[in-house]
């Protein structure tokens, strides 16, 4: 009986039954050899060692000869997840001009990308400082409601859904309030800077005679 060894791999992730790759087969004999995707993959064809395509299906039948090798060779389809934790909530408000976007990320296989973009603007690449999450800082924003946008992809091309999240840039200015005579005034947020075209209320307590 006449016998060589067989090479199997795989490229992607999945299993191959029996796993007969180093294994010593009787030439002219018939085999089979059946490849199952993993989780968030799926499989797409058998090659050869010149990565001929030698079936679509998953399972191999073959006869054994000298120097044989097969592929099986598997498609990453999972796509990636992306979320935005800064801003914390949509319609967050905001007092200054800039502002550093930041999220996490993941994937089965690896991101390879985070792209964010500003009020519909041109896409941006985020930086990844260790692949599970990102951060990108934005260029001025537009006093009002500004629309942040963000999406993710893999190693193999498969696109996350695209995340929205609204931040409200608000203009301040600090309020200066006088006295002329005896009295206070009560003011709001204890003389912090306030919103520009918000609504606010100012209390004016005359002293008593007794007071002044």
């Amino acid at each position: 009986i006449l016998s060589a060894v067989l090479t199997v791999g795989t490229n992607g992730g999945g299993t191959i039954t029996p796993s007969d790759n180093g294994a010593l087969l009787q030439i002219g004999a018939s085999y089979l050899l059946t490849a199952k995707a993993l989780t968030g993959f799926a499989f797409t064809n058998w090659t050869d060692g010149l990565g001929n395509v030698l079936t679509n299906g998953t399972v191999l039948k073959f006869i054994m000869a000298s120097n044989l090798t097969f592929v099986a060779n598997f498609l990453d389809i999972a796509k990636p997840t992306l979320t935005i934790t800064n801003p914390a909530k949509t319609g967050a408000l905001w007092s200054n001009a800039l502002f550093t976007v930041s999220g996490k990320c993941s994937d089965n296989v690896g991101v390879s990308n985070v792209m964010v973009s500003l009020n519909a603007g041109a896409w941006m690449t985020a930086t990844l400082p260790n692949g599970s999450n990102w951060l990108e800082h934005l260029p001025a924003l537009t006093p009002g409601t500004n629309t942040i946008a963000a999406y993710a992809t893999d190693t193999s091309g498969n696109l996350s859904a695209t995340n929205t999240v609204k931040l409200v840039y608000v203009l301040t200015s600090a309020l200066t309030v006088i006295t002329n005579g005896g009295g206070t005034v009560i003011t709001p947020d204890k003389g912090a800077k306030l919103q520009i075209g918000a609504v606010y209320s100012l209390t004016a307590k005359a002293l008593r005679s007794e007071e002044r």
